[in-house]
């Protein structure tokens, strides 16, 4: 197969050579061509002949090259003096510059001209025989103005002859003669060029078939005119299907198609002067710039074109070398004179068909690659190149090739080009389409498997989700029943460990043992209320009331709360006074600080922890820096999660149930705060808490009272309620420990205490205690009875609204909401002696308010 591929290769370039050299060859014959088909002179008359016997054939043309008469320099028309001026007899030249350099420095006007510059009058007489058709002379001259004059009479005029640049012009390309029969003729021809390099004209005037060549004239003018529609209309389809592509990817290889198409239409209106028949005085000159910018500008447009249909086979370099020199060309052409650019011609065709070569050779390249599209440009470019072969040998009578059979086949080689483009144009689209059809179906197929998979992995995460909120639902239950069955005999050790601290007030040793065992109730306690405040949070019980305050309120209240726990752990404690003030929840933002400082205390025994504030213009950060061991790196990232905690191996394994920064973060969130912490193993560990700051002035006239939470336990066991006044109270609860425990503290602060344990027991104690001052009853009595109803049923049968707070040990989120929508106060097991005095002072209140 590979061989095979390559005796393709091998085979297309040696043919492309062929081709390319043939045009070569006829584009260089074109220039150097002088046909032997000639008038006939005869040197003893003076006179020319037409040698011309029988009918005129169709393919009928003689040069008339002379030799004439010519007057160099000169405008002599016919009446002129002709003494006056020095006569020569040569032949007439194509272009000025195939004179002899004598003959040329003669023509011009003056030596600042080029060569090709200057004027000269022709002068020769013509026996135009009777013939069955009538002659004509053609002339054909796009770089020079010319006048000719028969028998004295101007019959024909280009454009304005002149023997300077001032006021010369040239208008057409070719013009047609007719001759009189069976007369002689004085023809003078008089020619100017002071604009192209390659001056004079395009060849000597010729003797035609007039009949034959406006037939030939009209075939030439319908050729061009379907070229020039053919290639139009691919043109607008091209250039709307680039547009069409604009939103998505340009289709640059159409934007290229449509460039060259407008170089091949500027072309074919010049060589038919279509810009002279819609304008009849179209000054021709003034196409010269547009002619030379088609020719300089056609190989960047191919290989614009090829290069975007296969850009790995033409590499950059190439196309910078041939970008470059058109560049410089167009800008040449754009900016010089026409004398200037004009003597690029040559060099430029010869460029031309390098690169054509090249473009060719590497487009062959492409197919043996399987390029889209590349088969149709190379074969139809074989075509084109046959055309121009093809006209060629034509026009030099080569192999005795006659005129008007198949001759004149080069628009159409345009024609088949510009398809054969479009063809690897569409091709290339087709194959682009059917990519992006497989690519749509390949991701149709793809989405499928991935809506199957993501339905499996939904469901996968689905019962995952439910497993996950099964599991933390069996967590928090097993956390509620585990809280509420420890906080009942929390409850009754704190109870009677109170008891015992005031019984044993005066006995010093029995005191000490009676402190230290408060201190491990105070750490039971401690972590039942971790867990609650957990609950609260969970079930959305927990509300911010923000106030404006000063933060040196707070630390104070702080200071005095934690002062003796940090003395105990040998902690020195530092509260920074600022004067700042912020606008948060007082009591919450008591409760972050006073974990993060416990926090510190316990992770520096024997060091320091400062507590002060950074501020910023908007904001102030309220910090604790400690310097214990730190936190590890590691850790950093789950220290803010539930029930994790630090191990420092160097340390007693803490305490506490890991839930100190969780209900932090719960907080700061709750009120929009930001907490962060910044740690150095073995140096300490900064937290951090962002804070809105706010101007003090708008503290209200009395700042919250802000103490240790009301809700958290008591630090001393000194809190009693001896110095109340006595009250008759009355206590229910289903636990006969608890119920003894509550009654006896009642009765040792002096106050009348009984207590019930159903809702039966208390409504019978009624006749036997009177109306209480005060009802302390457990929230879950026995079967479905509550707290509620209790309170509800003494109070109905007082007819008053009887004081009473519920004390209760549940945690579970339903409970929670509905004991903070009672409108009671709640005491939470185990209870907290400081809120409960508080519950008493205000029963003995209402007791001294009464009439």
């Amino acid at each position: 197969m590979a061989l095979q591929k390559t005796r393709i290769l091998i085979t297309a370039a040696l043919a492309n050579i062929f081709l390319f050299l043939a045009v070569f060859w006829s584009v260089s014959a074109l220039a150097d061509n002088h046909d032997s088909d000639r008038v006939s002179y005869n040197s003893a008359t003076g006179l020319a002949a037409i040698p011309l016997t029988g009918a005129v054939p169709e393919d009928f043309r003689l040069n008339m090259n002379g030799p004439w008469r010519v007057f160099r320099g000169q405008i002599v028309r016919p009446g002129d003096d002709i003494g006056k001026y020095k006569v020569e007899h040569t032949e007439l030249p194509e272009r000025w510059h195939r004179q002899p350099a004598d003959i040329r420095s003669r023509m011009r006007e003056d030596d600042t001209q080029p060569a090709g510059f200057g004027v000269a009058t022709y002068t020769l007489l013509m026996l135009v025989p009777t013939t069955d058709v009538p002659l004509a002379i053609r002339v054909q001259s796009p770089y020079s103005a010319y006048e000719v004059w028969l028998n004295d009479k101007l019959v024909v005029s280009n454009g304005h002859i002149s023997t300077s640049s001032k006021g010369f012009q040239a208008y057409y390309h070719t013009r047609y003669i007719p001759l009189p029969p069976g007369e002689i003729v004085d023809i003078t021809f008089i020619v100017a060029n002071f604009e192209h390099r390659a001056g004079g004209v395009l060849r000597p005037p010729q003797v035609v078939n007039l009949n034959a060549e406006l037939a030939d004239t009209k075939y030439l003018d319908f050729s061009y005119l379907f070229v020039f529609g053919s290639l139009f209309a691919l043109l607008i389809f091209q250039f709307a299907y680039f547009v069409r592509s604009l939103p998505n990817q340009p289709e640059w290889s159409h934007l290229w198609f449509c460039v060259l198409s407008v170089l091949l239409l500027l072309r074919l209106a010049m060589l038919q002067s279509l810009p002279e028949l819609v304008i009849p005085d179209f000054p021709q000159f003034s196409t010269k710039v547009l002619e030379y910018l088609t020719i300089y500008l056609a190989p960047a447009a191919y290989v614009g074109f090829l290069s975007s249909m296969f850009p790995g086979e033409f590499p950059r370099w190439f196309r910078w070398l041939v970008y470059t020199p058109c560049v410089i060309l167009t800008t040449i052409t754009l900016t010089m004179p026409v004398y200037f650019f004009s003597s690029f011609q040559d060099y430029a065709i010869i460029f031309i068909l390098a690169v054509a070569l090249f473009s060719q050779g590497a487009t062959i390249l492409a197919w043996t690659r399987s390029r889209t599209g590349a088969a149709a440009v190379v074969i139809f470019t074989v075509a084109f190149v046959l055309t121009l072969v093809n006209d060629s040998l034509h026009y030099f009578h080569a192999f005795d090739l006659r005129r008007y059979a198949f001759e004149d086949l080069t628009p159409f080689g345009i024609a088949l080009l510009s398809i054969g483009y479009s063809i690897a144009l569409g091709s290339r689209s087709r194959a682009i389409y059917d990519q992006a059809r497989k690519l749509s179906e390949d991701l149709k197929t793809i989405a499928a498997s991935l809506e199957t998979r993501v339905k499996d992995r939904t469901a996968d995460l689905e019962f995952a989700r439910h497993e996950a909120e099964q599991t933390a639902k069996e967590k928090s239950t097993f956390l509620a029943t585990a809280s509420h069955d420890l906080r009942q005999p929390v409850h009754a050790l704190s109870i009677f460990n109170q008891s015992l601290l005031y019984q044993v007030n005066t006995q010093p040793e029995l005191k000490r043992l009676a402190e230290k065992q408060q201190q491990l109730v105070m750490s039971l306690s401690n972590m039942l209320e971790s867990m609650l405040d957990v609950s609260k949070l969970e079930a959305g019980t927990v509300q911010a009331a923000p106030q404006v305050f000063l933060l040196d309120t707070l630390f104070r209240a702080l200071n005095n709360a934690l002062e003796p726990v940090a003395t105990r752990e040998g902690v020195k404690l530092r509260f920074v006074a600022s004067g700042i003030a912020v606008k948060c929840d007082p009591f919450l933002l008591n409760r972050i600080t006073a974990n993060l400082v416990i926090n510190a205390i316990n992770a520096s025994p024997d060091g320091h922890v400062l507590v002060g504030v950074r501020v910023g213009q908007k904001n102030i950060r309220l910090q604790v820096l400690d310097n214990g061991a730190g936190i590890p790196l590691e850790a950093q990232g789950r220290i803010f999660e539930q029930f994790v905690q630090v191990q420092d191996d160097s340390r007693p394994a803490p305490t506490g149930l890991g839930l100190g920064l969780s209900i932090v973060t719960n907080l700061c969130h709750l009120m929009d705060l930001d907490v962060s912490l910044a740690s150095i193993p073995d140096r300490g560990t900064v937290m951090t808490v962002t804070i809105p700051r706010v101007d003090p002035n708008l503290i209200e006239q009395s700042e919250p009272a802000i103490s240790v939470d009301p809700d958290s336990p008591p630090d001393s066991a000194a809190s009693d309620g001896t110095a109340l006044p006595r009250l008759v109270i009355l206590a229910v609860d289903n636990d006969p420990p608890v119920l003894d425990a509550m009654t006896e503290i009642l009765r040792q602060w002096g106050h009348s205490a009984m207590g019930a344990g159903s809702a039966h027991e208390a409504v019978r104690l009624l006749d036997e205690l009177g109306e209480p001052d005060l009802l302390l009853c457990d929230y879950r009595l026995e079967g479905r009875q509550t707290g509620f109803e209790v309170i509800a049923q003494v109070r109905s049968y007082f007819g008053r609204e009887i004081p009473a707070a519920i004390i209760t040990g549940a945690t579970s989120a339903e409970d929670l909401r509905t004991l903070n929508n009672s409108g009671l106060p709640i005491l939470h097991k185990p209870i907290n002696f400081p809120r409960m005095i508080d519950v008493l002072k205000d029963a003995a209140s209402r007791k001294q308010a009464q009439p």
